[in-house]
């Protein structure tokens, strides 16, 4: 097998390990919400699909030279620690993107109310991603590691196009040389770990988070 259409496991949660031969075709979702914890080789594939390996508990990606990342590619993979892109690699929109806006990380000692008496609550966005490293002439497209919030330095080779909230809400970014980037999009580098939310109330008068 060296191609892997769309949707082809999405979904396939108790799936933790896939054995397939040397891919040349990566489909749109094609992995999608399974469990495996490591992407396949990806030397002779072009492009990996659209949110393929979203949702994954994936540790660790290596995208060799020359690649395309679709959208969303490997977006909110909770376990993802590490991450290296090759030279001439094209990253999608939200490729590496994490949301984690989800009720259990909510701080609630942050909560206070509003001037109509609604509780503001505030979630802390929350990433294991540690490392990143980029080679040179790498495209970063909108929004591609947003809410990468435990990164403290990231290594950028020459020649790197940043698009806009590229690495949004980085918040514990200590040091990073841009010298040799061609251009950086707006809030690149901007935002805050919290995400502030007024208090709804679903049908019953409970809570909705």
């Amino acid at each position: 097998i060296t191609a892997v259409k769309d949707y082809a496991f999405a979904g396939c949660r108790a799936l933790t390990k896939i054995t397939l031969g040397e891919l040349t075709e990566i489909g749109a979702y094609a992995f999608h919400r399974t469990s495996i914890t490591s992407a396949h080789k990806l030397d002779k594939v072009e492009k990996i699909g659209d949110y393929a390996y979203a949702e994954t508990q994936i540790l660790q990606v290596e995208i060799p030279n020359d690649k395309i990342v679709g959208t969303g590619a490997f977006q909110d993979c909770a376990r993802l620690m590490i991450v290296k892109i090759g030279n001439n690699v094209k990253l999608g929109a939200s490729a590496f993107r994490t949301n984690n806006l989800k009720q259990e990380n909510v701080n609630y000692a942050l909560v206070k109310k509003d001037v109509d008496g609604k509780e503001i609550y505030f979630y802390e966005y929350y990433s294991k991603l540690t490392s990143i490293t980029i080679g040179e002439n790498v495209s970063i497209g909108n929004g591609a590691f947003y809410g990468a919030v435990s990164v403290k330095t990231i290594t950028l080779g020459k020649g790197a196009k940043i698009g806009p909230y590229a690495f949004y809400n980085a918040n514990s970014l200590e040091s990073i040389d841009l010298s040799k980037a061609i251009s950086i999009g707006s809030d690149a580098f901007s935002g805050d770990v919290m995400y502030q939310f007024v208090e709804q109330k679903d049908a019953y008068g409970q809570t909705a988070l």
